[in-house]
């Protein structure tokens, strides 16, 4: 007892002299399904808004149908708590709903891209405050559905406008895809408004296959489009609503493509529309490197969307396919590589990317020892929700998901620096960390536990 006061003298020393450039994010809850089993992919789609998590379990089993469902979360109390489980009302074997999800405030919109032969259907939910359920209000579905269509593929939704992607549908060519994109009126109806298509469709483009929306922008991936006669190099197009109409902007320019990049595989916006990121998981980045993947920032200037970087992974390893999933929220951006393999031959990872200045740093790599670690990523303000399909803590590939935060102190990852965290760092002091691990100084830790772990915990002392 009589040495803890000068434990917390020599604490707040270093917390004078030790300051971190950059957030350090660290991992708090792992979250698996209360009833999870073998194949059911929970993971496979994750989205973050406010207090609560949107889980897509693409091939999870309810009432005896291998429909698909969405777990969704809530925030309460420093843990993650189940809310409840989303089925769409007409639910049936191979929906696969949950394979693409997007929460935003009180409304959700979710993916069912296999329903009916691949037609497709997308379902939106909103949260009602009276109930304090989340309650299906629309179903939407291509105005002249068409089998293998697969309408609902990606989804997105932001205040009274929701977009469904549909890469295999044949509106100007086979399977050159397009977007449709609904509009909820003052009664809070949806209905059918645009549809949204690349001014240089062509064969097999899969316009669609991602979308991301700030309204009014929205970012349209099309993995399999030609490049500049380059095949498959893949697109991205941006299209700004006015009124009630989408117009496309812009075709996303990018130094460097070459044949199946993909360029546009997945894609990502920041709230206020100011930056886009694109995925080009196949990417192929010379010195012997074989698809290890990158991704491309742009930022409007004026009216233009400039090519301001190419991100790519300090340790860059062939087949890793960085740029398979991106978020961006702020001024981080978030980037999967879910074939990563490190040392160890089973690391999956998701890096993190920091804006300085008007630079994008990698400044941390998230990784997990088993699963398929990026499947989903989705950033909300301190919060990183990362899907991990592949996690077998249920039953293989039963999936898992993992939250992280930014704050580097909350050691228990119940978003509270206190004694929690204090106990956990003094059972650790003056040797190699554990699990859940003290070494918080300097980002991405040192491997051990020592007086300077302690100064950046006593900086981030009562924050939550």
């Amino acid at each position: 007892m009589g040495k803890f006061p000068n434990k917390i003298a020599i604490i707040l020393f270093y917390a004078v002299i030790c300051s971190c450039a950059f957030a350090s994010w660290n991992q708090g809850q792992k979250i698996t399904a209360s009833d999870g089993a073998t194949g059911d992919n929970f993971g496979m789609a994750v989205s973050l808004s406010g207090d609560y998590l949107m889980i897509g379990t693409p091939y999870d089993v309810n009432s005896g149908k291998t429909c698909g469902t969405v777990y969704v979360y809530k925030y309460n109390a420093g843990t993650w708590a189940k809310h409840s489980i989303l089925v769409s009302s007409d639910s049936a074997n191979n929906d696969r709903f949950g394979s693409a999800v997007c929460v935003k405030g009180n409304q959700a919109i979710v993916g069912s891209y296999y329903k009916g032969s691949q037609k497709g259907q997308a379902y939106i939910f909103t949260f009602s405050s009276t109930t304090s359920k989340w309650l299906q209000t629309a179903i939407l579905s291509a105005p002249s559905p068409t089998n293998y269509d697969q309408f609902g593929f990606s989804v997105a939704i932001d205040g009274d406008y929701a977009m469904a992607g549909t890469p295999q549908d044949d509106e100007n060519a086979s399977n050159s895809g397009s977007v449709f994109v609904y509009k909820k009126n003052l009664s809070g109806v949806w209905s059918y408004s645009a549809i949204c298509t690349a001014s240089d469709y062509e064969l097999s483009a899969y316009f669609g296959c991602a979308i991301a929306m700030a309204d009014p922008y929205a970012v349209i991936g099309a993995r399999n489009a030609d490049y500049s006669g380059i095949a498959a190099g893949g697109g991205a197009y941006v299209f700004k609503r006015s009124g009630s109409s989408w117009s496309q902007l812009a075709r996303l320019s990018v130094s460097g493509i070459a044949m199946n990049d993909h360029f546009g595989k997945s894609a990502a916006i920041s709230s206020n529309g100011q930056y886009i990121v694109v995925g080009s998981p196949d990417d192929s980045n010379g010195s012997g490197l074989v698809r290890d993947g990158s991704a491309y920032v742009y930022k409007l200037v004026g009216s233009t969307w400039v090519q301001v970087q190419k991100l790519r992974a300090k340790d860059a390893a062939s087949y890793d396919h960085f740029g398979s999933a991106v978020a961006i929220d702020g001024n981080t951006i978030a980037i999967s590589a879910p074939r990563d393999s490190d040392t160890d031959g089973g690391t999956r990872a998701v890096y993190i990317f920091t804006l300085s200045g008007s630079t994008w740093v990698q400044t941390q790599k998230i990784i997990v020892l088993i699963g398929t670690l990026g499947s989903g990523v989705s950033i909300d303000d301190d919060l990183i929700a990362i899907g991990a399909y592949l996690d077998d803590t249920k039953g293989s590939d039963a999936g898992a998901a993992y939250i992280y935060n930014d704050c580097p102190a909350d050691i228990t990852g119940d978003c509270m620096v206190n004694m929690l965290d204090l106990k956990v760092l003094a059972e650790q002091w003056l040797s190699a960390p554990s699990i859940p691990s003290a070494d918080i100084y300097p980002i991405g830790g040192d491997n051990w536990v020592g007086f300077k772990d302690f100064a950046e915990l006593a900086g981030y002392w009562g924050q939550y």
